[in-house]
């Protein structure tokens, strides 16, 4: 949805009668104004979900941050709703609309040389003495051994960097993908990579840590306590009984969700050392089982019996899972879990 439709939506459901229960009887002299300010009912707040999101994906509009974003839908909804003569959609986007920057942003890459401008997908890989950044990204990013550059457009630095970056990671992705055909090359030297500095064609740059970066950790007594009695440090490494092996499998899968850089694979990991520490080894798909399992072990320990419908659905959406039975359902938790109605 554009913006332009967005706030044409907000505009219309603001003006629109919704008929709120009767408010208790004020003294006149006490009495306010009940209608002051505007009260979206529900589908009143899906039309300002939507104008957020829509302001948040559109160029235009990305230099807004989330609270400015906010407060502008509210103060729009409020005006539409008060005053319903006029329409203030032009005048919003006047108010907030920037034109987007074309831009080339580019990115450092430590540990691959090239010696000519390569074409990789959307992006260009340079030798790094065709392209000069300035001492500071150099002084950010030292370990610079090639360029490589995308387009991008936008309001928002930041967000242009995030969408070219993206193209930059793709190219490199394919590259690696190209060089696998040649038996002499390694996978050692397939780990090149972005760095942490960027930069744009003429409006500076900035640096970022990197997704997995290590940070130092000092254990003081207290910390050192929760190690020593924790139940889990008498484990085996190896052999014991058939349910210390099953948390030595769940181990090694929650260390890797622990170390996972991205959330959605950490949450994949978490369920694999799920099924391990459950011991679910059956074929087919296993959400259900693993939610009752999950919520029944999480009463055992005391933490109370969960709803097994948020395990069950974390579980579809992680594997991709789309099952027809889904079509049927209108309550929140699979059948068999499915949560009774609240009182009308």
């Amino acid at each position: 949805m554009t913006v332009e439709k967005a706030l044409r939506k907000v505009e219309r459901t603001a003006r629109e009668t919704v008929e709120w229960p009767e408010p208790p009887k004020w003294p006149e002299k006490c009495r306010v104004n009940t209608h002051s300010a505007y009260r979206p009912s529900e589908h009143q707040v899906d039309a300002l979900e939507d104008l957020e999101a829509a302001l948040a994906a559109d160029p235009c509009f990305e230099h807004m941050k989330p609270r400015a974003i906010k407060e502008a839908v509210e103060q729009f909804a409020n005006a539409a709703f008060l005053n319903r003569s006029a329409s203030r959609v032009a005048g919003f986007i006047a108010a907030n609309a920037e034109e987007p920057s074309d831009q080339i942003c580019f990115f450092p890459v430590e540990g691959l040389t090239v010696h000519r401008r390569v074409q990789l997908g959307g992006a260009t890989l340079y030798p790094r003495g065709e392209i000069a950044p300035s001492d500071f990204i150099l002084q950010l990013d030292p370990t610079m051994d090639s360029v490589i550059a995308a387009d991008c457009s936008g309001t928002s630095g930041r967000a242009m960097m995030g969408r070219a970056r993206e193209i930059a990671e793709h190219g490199l992705r394919l590259l690696r993908v190209d060089l696998r055909q040649d038996m002499g090359i390694i996978d050692q030297q397939l780990r090149f990579r972005l760095g942490t500095a960027y930069w744009f064609t003429d409006i500076g740059g900035g640096w970022g840590s990197r997704p997995g970066e290590t940070m130092s950790l000092d254990l003081n007594e207290d910390e050192l306590k929760l190690v020593t009695v924790a139940t889990i440090s008498a484990l085996p490494p190896t052999g014991g009984t058939v349910v210390q092996q099953a948390a030595n499998r769940a181990l090694e899968w929650f260390e890797r969700a622990q170390l996972a850089t991205d959330q959605l694979v950490a949450l994949l990991f978490q369920f694999f050392a799920l099924e391990a520490i459950l011991d679910d080894s059956s074929p087919g798909l296993k959400a259900e089982r693993l939610a009752l399992r999950r919520a029944v072990l999480s009463h055992l320990r005391g933490s109370g019996f969960t709803h097994p419908g948020q395990t069950y659905w974390l579980y579809e959406k992680v594997l991709g899972v789309r099952r027809r039975a889904r079509a049927r359902q209108t309550e929140s938790g699979p059948s068999g879990f499915r949560q009774r109605p609240g009182p009308r």
